[in-house]
């Protein structure tokens, strides 16, 4: 026992280190755990190694049960043929050609399957923390990645289901392990019916809704042992049930540091299994995948979601996320190992591929605009969509609105009550058609593209409003208008108080700032009813009443409904 908690004790003290600095250099803390069980595991700091490994396969069992909790389909119902039907597209093709890329180095038929996988899937949890950090969830492309990666997270769990079989594979084993996960998938549907009456109880105690959650999960992770799945396939399962109840997010709260805490057992257990040596070995097939990983993948991805009809902005942010492995692929490196179906060395090679595509996968994202406008005139031959797309009568326009997002929305609405004569600009092309459809000028493209702005008679404009969350893409617009129409108002927005300040400091006439108004507008409120209590009546029915209207404008256009667009 002094052991056992001697080398937990030392893997959490070594990897706290490791995820600190990695924090500090602004990188992804999965690299950091990997790194901090290889140093570890080449100074034989860890006397009780197999006590360990065990800990750990319950770091996977709740990592995969947080992914199944955050699993939200509503989120890309909007987006379901992208997601499913290009989501597919993309697993198939890339998966093809990781495994003919491992052919051709001469692997087995199953270790080129399991290459196979390595390539088409991306990593949920990097990107969507990458999204989320950068505020662009709520992005079209941020919409479309995170269907596709949901695709293929549901892909990952079917193949992970299949594996045990792929040794023996024939059309009985296939029906046997169908039948076995249908069995788990009807105990979800049947759950569902009861659980939330449980649930809504349990609330009542955090502590008592934390051990519910949790007895979910061990019940489906035994019932996946006993059916001869993988643990994973019962976790992800169970989080995918509770992730249908009103308590996920109470559930995610609790669940969070018990996952991380075994989550770091788990990642930095798989860097004892990296071994320099056969990376060496192995150098060119190395740089074989990655070159497959961060050049083709992406690629593919570019060409699938321009063939969806998405324009080549959205399509180049959107390949450009993806291009890194999937926490999928080291739980295959795991499972192929414990399977004895890939060699340490193979191993040790999915582990460096993973930890390298994720930190590439950083930088990438990072300077992704930049990326896309060194390239973006090389990428026009992609756009389907016609420049025509749109509703444009009129060379004069008072008022340039970029993007018809949430706050475009209000705008938008003012604009009309005005009678100005105004045009948008958004690079969605179903907003477009609905726009068009209501009679509002509108053009189809990047608000970047200085053809696009060329079009919409940017020259003769008074005012130029861009909702455009991008601090790159607004001082992009910026410096165009101020150089093709000095005597034209600016006004920008801004997430953060230093892009506001920036945007000053370069001239612009005024920068909204979302969060800052919110706060005014609700100072005010509480300003005016301290004195008038009666009248938050008044404004209560109001906002009921407008934000009621706003829903009913959704549900008769749901392609809008998650961007609240007109």
């Amino acid at each position: 026992m002094e052991s056992i908690l001697f080398d937990i004790g030392l893997i959490i003290i070594i990897s706290s280190i490791f995820v600190y600095l990695a924090k500090l250099l602004k990188q992804p803390v999965i690299p950091a755990y990997i790194l901090a069980g290889f140093l570890i595991s080449k100074f034989n700091w860890i006397s009780d190694k197999s006590s360990i490994t065990i800990l750990s396969q319950l770091g996977i069992a709740f990592m995969l049960f947080t992914v199944g909790l955050e699993l939200d389909f509503k989120k890309i119902k909007n987006f379901l043929r992208i997601s499913i039907l290009g989501g597919s597209i993309q697993v198939l093709l890339t998966g093809l050609v990781g495994f003919a890329a491992s052919q051709y180095l001469g692997f087995s038929r199953i270790v080129s399957f399991y290459f196979a996988l390595v390539v088409a899937f991306s990593s949920t949890m990097v990107v969507v923390k990458i999204l989320s950090d950068r505020e662009e969830i709520d992005t079209l492309h941020g919409k479309i990645i995170i269907g596709i990666l949901l695709m293929q997270d549901v892909a990952a769990i079917l193949a992970l289901s299949f594996l045990t079989v792929v040794d023996s594979f024939s059309l009985v084993n296939v029906l046997i392990i169908s039948v076995k996960l249908s069995v788990l998938i009807i105990l979800m549907y049947l759950l569902n019916f009861f659980l939330p009456y449980i649930l809504k109880k349990a609330a009542k105690s955090s502590e008592l809704l934390l051990l519910i959650s949790l007895s979910i999960c061990f019940i489906f992770i035994f019932l996946a042992m006993k059916l001869g799945f993988s643990i994973v396939i019962g976790a992800f399962l169970a989080g995918i049930l509770l992730a249908n109840t009103p308590y996920k997010f109470e559930i995610l709260g609790r669940m969070s540091p018990i996952r991380d805490f075994f989550v770091a057992l788990f990642f930095t257990s798989l860097g004892w299994e990296v071994t320099i040596s056969d990376l060496v070995t192995f150098i060119k097939p190395f740089f074989v995948f990655l070159f497959l990983i961060i050049f083709v993948k992406p690629l593919l991805v570019l060409l699938i979601t321009s063939l969806f009809g998405y324009e080549r902005k959205t399509s180049f942010l959107t390949s450009i996320s993806l291009s890194q492995t999937s926490e999928f692929s080291l739980v295959l490196a795991y499972q192929g190992l414990a399977l004895h179906q890939i060699p340490q060395e193979m191993s040790s090679l999915i582990i460096m591929l993973t930890v390298t595509t994720i930190i590439l996968t950083t930088y990438l994202m990072k300077f992704d605009r930049k990326l896309f406008r060194l390239l973006s005139k090389h990428l026009k031959i992609l756009e389907n969509h016609p420049k025509s797309l749109g509703n444009l009568t009129s060379n004069s326009f008072d008022v340039v609105l970029l993007g018809s997002n949430r706050m475009g929305y209000s705008i938008l609405r003012t604009l009309r009550k005005l009678n100005t004569k105004f045009v948008v600009v958004d690079y969605d092309p179903e907003v477009i058609q609905l726009l068009s459809t209501q009679g509002v000028q509108c053009v189809y493209g990047d608000a970047t593209d200085p053809e696009i702005l060329d079009k919409v008679a940017i020259k003769k404009a008074k005012l130029v409003i861009s909702t455009l969350p991008d601090p790159d893409d607004n001082m992009f617009i910026l410096k165009f208008v101020k150089k093709e129409n000095p005597k034209a108002f600016v006004f920008l927005t801004a997430t953060h108080l230093d892009d506001a300040i920036l945007f000053y400091d370069k001239g612009a006439d005024y920068v909204i700032l979302p969060h800052f108004l919110g706060g005014d507008y609700a100072a005010l409120l509480v300003e005016k009813f301290s004195r008038d209590f009666k009248s938050l009546i008044v404004e209560r029915i109001k906002h009921i009443q407008e934000l009621k209207r706003r829903k009913r404008l959704n549900r008769s256009h749901p392609l809008k409904n998650e961007h609240s667009k007109v």
